[in-house]
């Protein structure tokens, strides 16, 4: 998990864990081999990402249908995942809604 949400109250930690767990399960509900390297999919290998990341989505309350859709979805290197870890990789509002309501 993110560090911000070790730093929760509880309930609030309950809200984000609902969250992440549903963008998750639509995430894999996802026709994921239509993506670029969903064959190298593994741990050491390529990572899905979700170009604007759960964390986002959760702190600026975006509907999680939207997070895991397959439009926010890429397969990157395990190492590039890592250090973007819960960043987003975009800096305007406009560029995040090119991504999210294509």
């Amino acid at each position: 998990p993110p560090k911000e949400a070790k730093e929760l109250p509880s309930c609030e930690k309950q809200l984000w864990k609902k969250y992440r767990n549903l963008v998750w399960k639509i995430t894999e509900r996802q026709p994921l081999k239509k993506l670029i390297n969903s064959n190298l999919r593994s741990f050491k290998g390529y990572h899905l990402d979700h170009k604007v990341s759960i964390w986002y989505g959760y702190k600026n309350k975006i509907d999680p249908y939207l997070i895991g859709d397959i439009n926010n979805l890429e397969f990157i290197p395990h190492k590039e995942n890592m250090l973007k870890a819960t960043k987003c990789n975009f800096k305007n509002t406009r560029a995040i809604q090119s991504i999210l309501f294509v």
